[in-house]
Formats: C-alpha cells, structure tokens, sequence
C-alpha cells in the first residue's frame, strides 16, 4: 500500500474498515505507513491529521484515552485539532516554558490571510491594555504571541475551558426550544463585551454564532477571532466575510461602508434571532430595532441598548435569577 492511499483510507475510514479483524497488526502497518516523520514534506500536514485520527480510534477501540501527536512551534507545544474556523485550523497548545500555560493555535489556511491575523493581534492588543474596567476584559481572548508556521501566520490566544459556541447551543436546543431567558444573559454577556470593544474604537465585525463561546454552568461568555476587526475611527470597511455565514451580516457590509459600531449589533441579534427561542411580545421592538437595514436606524451604543435590554427583561421576568443551562447529552 502507498503512503498517498493509506492516509485517504485513515482520512475517510472508520475504526471497522481500518483496523477489521486484526486490529493490533492493521494500526501497526497503518502506523508505520503514514507517521508524520516518515512522509514528505508535502504530505507532513496530511500525516499529523491522519495519524491523530488513526491514533484516537485505536485507543478508543481498546478503552483508552487517545494520544496526541505533539510538535513544537516557537515556544508552544501544539497537539489536538479543536475545530475548523471561516480561516484557520485551530489547535490546543501549551507553553514550552510552564505547561499550565493552555492557549489555542490558530493557524491560517492560506498565507494570503496573515494580515487578517495580524489585525486580530492588533486589536486585541489594544483592547487587553486599554484602560477600561478590567472587569469586562474577561470576556475578550489574550492574545500571546504568533509565529509562522510552514510559511503561515498562526496566533496564539487564550483557551476558553467548558464552553459551547452559540452553534453548538443552537444544535442543541433545535426548533426553538431554547428558553429566552437564556437569551436575556447572553445578550446581556454580549453587549458587555461588544460596549468595551467599541469604548476602545474596535469593531469586531464578525459577531457569529460561532464566534459567540458562552458557559451554561458559569453563564460567562468569550468573544473570539477579531481577525475581522476594525478600527471604527479609520472609515475601512470589514475586511471579510465569514462565507457560511453572509444571511447574519447587515447590508452595509456587502456594499463596502465603514465598520460601525451598529454592525456588530445587527450581527448579535441576526445570531440570537438565529436559536429560534420564542420572543416576547415586550422585547420584539428592540429586536426590529437592532435589526434595522440602516445602520443610522440602530442603536450605536452597546452600554445603552444593555440597559434598555436589563430593564425590559426585569419587566417581563422580575429581578434577575440564576438559571442553569443544561447542555443535553449526545
């Protein structure tokens, strides 16, 4: 068997077809076949996939935990795929220095893409020292450093543990069957996150359910990848487009005017319109509100729509009450 065929079989196979009735001796072959140091250069991308794949059925067809296949970029030992974004690959990563030190590595797809990247550093940058209330940085990512990897830009950012992105909630809860008053904390979260990136003249221009990390036992939230940010006050539009996402964006977007504050709302509410959760009656104005086509017609302050948006949910469901999130079991 060739290198090229054995990683299409572990690429699209599973744990039946690979390993059948002798499961010990098809790892092995498999294994030894396409390890990421025996490959060519060309393939070595293919291979680190492949064989964690490979890796995590074996282990799993014999109870274990599956191992990571580890490689050492700049300071940073990077392991696991975690998912694929609009324009990177991400992967959990730890400090070379202090392996307490968690962080995602986000490596961009295309080399055309590093100055998205770097306006993600950029921004984030300037939002996690500005002299704002720290208080609301927790709902912002750190960003730590960035490399070139395999002539690609990567970022390293903070880790967000025991969270689901709003995409995740949203499959979760099909239908419209998630209670709005969890609508209420997240945009709530949200609007706390997305007044302090403004206070600070940044525009996230990308405020997807995806982008939306929320936790349902802590009821925290981080807002991540600012690759598509802006300043507000340099009159540039959002530099792209998130491609399976276009129907969340308004329409000033598509036709190429400055970035404004107003974007980002229009965005949140098109993501938390997007679960489906019934909406009462009392908070439907302020959804058309934020939703409006013009950005003129929308609020353009975070801070006051969150008050608007506080007061209206304490009239219809009293002073605020903790309720858990339950994420159903798969």
């Amino acid at each position: 068997m060739t290198v090229e065929r054995a990683l299409t079989q572990v690429e699209t196979g599973v744990a039946a077809t690979l390993f059948g009735a002798d499961p010990k001796t098809a790892y092995r072959n498999l294994a030894q076949l396409i390890h990421p140091d025996k490959v060519d250069a060309k393939l070595k991308k293919r291979a680190q996939e492949a064989f964690a794949k490979l890796s995590r059925l074996y282990a799993e067809l014999n109870g274990k935990p599956a191992a990571s296949v580890e490689k050492v970029i700049g300071n940073w030992i990077v392991s696991d795929p975690l998912a694929k974004g609009d324009l990177c690959d991400l992967y959990r990563a730890r400090s070379v220095k202090d392996e307490n030190v968690k962080a995602v590595f986000k490596l961009a797809r295309s080399p055309k893409d590093a100055d998205l990247l770097e306006e993600e550093y950029v921004s984030l940058g300037i939002l996690n020292n500005f002299k704002g209330s720290d208080n609301f940085k927790k709902y912002l990512p750190r960003v730590l450093d960035r490399v070139e990897a395999s002539g690609r830009r990567a970022n390293i950012v903070s880790l967000a543990e025991e969270s689901h992105t709003l995409a995740d909630i949203i499959g979760l809860y099909p239908n419209g069957s998630l209670d709005f008053r969890h609508v209420i904390w997240m945009a709530n979260r949200a609007l706390s996150a997305l007044g302090f990136a403004h206070s600070a003249g940044i525009v996230h221009g990308c405020v997807i359910p995806e982008h939306l990390l929320y936790g349902p036992v802590t009821h925290s939230l981080t807002l991540v990848d600012w690759c598509y940010s802006v300043s507000a006050e340099s009159k540039k539009h959002i530099p792209a487009i998130a491609k399976d996402r276009k129907d969340l964006y308004p329409p000033e977007v598509s036709r190429k005017f400055p970035a404004h504050p107003a974007t980002d709302i229009y965005m949140l509410f098109a993501s938390l319109s997007a679960t489906g959760a019934k909406i009462p009656k009392q908070f439907k104005g302020i959804f058309d509100w934020c939703l409006a086509s013009s950005p003129r017609s929308r609020p353009d302050s975070a801070w006051e729509l969150q008050d608007r948006w506080m007061k209206t949910a304490e009239e219809v469901y009293g002073k605020p009450k903790y309720i858990p999130l339950e994420i159903p079991k798969q």
